[in-house]
């Protein structure tokens, strides 16, 4: 669940994420770790409360770290070494991420109010002006190239696979070796 200290995350991540959080250009306004996206599986008919709560927990996307500056949304996947899971593992949050602001009242009224990674989300965006954010866009590929500067996806690792940096490059997921 999401949470505003690296202890949610594994101790290699928390190096990266350090060595991130010092080395960027711009201080983040807010930092999530291990903030959970989408909505998980359904548990089956006849499941009780509780379960139904675990199943969909434990079965949510896990960005590791969703921060923001000013307009602009990062997600960030922490890797030893950027392959091509990194690269599929963000674009897959870039789509859960515009699907959450395009329809944050379904999020609401599926996951409640209190769940923790739907407040560290709605925390996030609170003060995004949302014209671009609006446009209905489901490909972060495309979203990132119509409105540059609102959505940033980053593997934050030690190395970098070598066939890998042209297609991340191609795909405008920022690569930083930390």
């Amino acid at each position: 669940m999401a949470d505003y200290s690296m202890r949610s995350l594994r101790p290699a991540e928390r190096v990266l994420a350090r060595a991130w959080l010092a080395s960027a250009e711009r201080p983040q306004e807010r930092v999530y770790y291990n903030v959970r996206l989408g909505f998980g599986l359904e548990a089956p008919l006849g499941s009780a409360p509780w379960e139904k709560r675990l199943i969909a927990s434990l079965t949510r996307r896990r960005a590791d770290v969703v921060a923001r500056h000013e307009q602009c949304v990062t997600l960030v996947e922490l890797k030893e070494r950027a392959g091509l899971a990194a690269l599929g593992q963000l674009l897959g949050y870039g789509v859960l991420f515009l699907d959450f602001v395009r329809r944050r009242e379904v999020y609401t009224a599926r996951l409640g109010l209190d769940d923790r990674d739907l407040m560290a989300l709605r925390d996030v965006t609170s003060t995004l002006v949302l014209s671009g954010w609006s446009s209905g866009m489901a490909d972060p590929v495309v979203f990132m190239r119509r409105f540059p500067g609102l959505l940033r996806l980053v593997c934050v690792c030690h190395r970098v696979a070598p066939d890998m940096e042209w297609l991340y490059g191609l795909l405008g997921v920022e690569v930083t070796l930390v």
